[in-house]
Parts: structure tokens; sequence; C-alpha cells
């Protein structure tokens, strides 16, 4: 299970845009967008859907291979509905191997996100119901 890839993008597809972010505070959630061009290196996305009015919807040109605007770590990026559902599972799994006080170090085999998903169901599979050990609680 690694990580699907861009595949084919057309005007009209949706895709998720992860807005710049210029500090560390606050969640940083994915907008819908969609394309509106589609060129050999770069695409161009607004927010929401093109037919519907709108004040103040964003506007994003991104490159295709890195699927950014290409202007370092802070820029924003997009995703299909398919990487993005992707990311969120090995987010989650993430948070559950943190809450167990699973800390996985880069040259650990644990370590690529394929595998720290297996161990995160693993986990929740040995543990069924026990709250984490930093929820106070006895596990029975």
């Amino acid at each position: 299970m690694s990580r699907p890839a861009l595949g084919k993008i057309a005007e009209g597809d949706e895709v998720f845009v992860w807005p710049r972010k210029y500090g560390r505070g606050g969640p940083n959630e994915p907008v819908a967008a969609n394309v509106t061009k589609v060129a050999r290196v770069w695409i161009e996305l607004i927010e929401g859907q093109p037919h519907l009015g709108g004040v103040h919807r964003r506007e994003w040109r991104m490159r295709r291979d890195t699927q950014n605007e290409g202007q370092g770590h802070y820029s924003a990026r997009f995703v299909t509905a398919d990487q993005l559902a992707y990311d969120k599972r090995v987010s989650e799994a993430d948070r559950v191997l943190r809450e167990q006080g699973i800390d996985l170090r880069r040259e650990s085999p644990w370590s690529a996100p394929e595998e720290r998903v297996r161990l995160a169901d693993l986990l929740r599979t040995a543990i069924g119901s026990y709250p984490s050990p930093t929820s106070g609680e006895d596990a029975r």
C-alpha cells in the first residue's frame, strides 16, 4: 500500500489544497479546489466550484511534478482524493502510535508509512477498547 500517484488530471477535476502555512500555529486543513487549466508543467486551481460565485475564492498555480507552488517548504500543495485518504490514514496511524508512547526512528524497519499503518492496525487489534497510557485510566 504505497501512496497513490497523481495520475491523469483534467480541467474540472476536484483536488484538495493545503493552503500556504506561514506559521506553526493552528490546524491546517485541506480545502476543495477545482482544476481550471492544465499545462505540461503547471496546473491552475480555484477554491470551490468554478460556476459558483464568491468574492474571496483563492486561486493557485502549482507544479504537476511536485504538486506544490514550488516556493519552498511553506508553499501550498495539492492532492487527489485518493492521496488525501492515504495521508489521513497515515496521520491516524501516527496518532495511535504517539498515544501508545511509540516513537519510531528513521532507521527502524517500521518507519515507512505503510509499516506505521500496519503497526497501528496491530495495536488497535491487540488493545481493543483499552484506553491509551496517556489517558490516566488503568488498562484492564
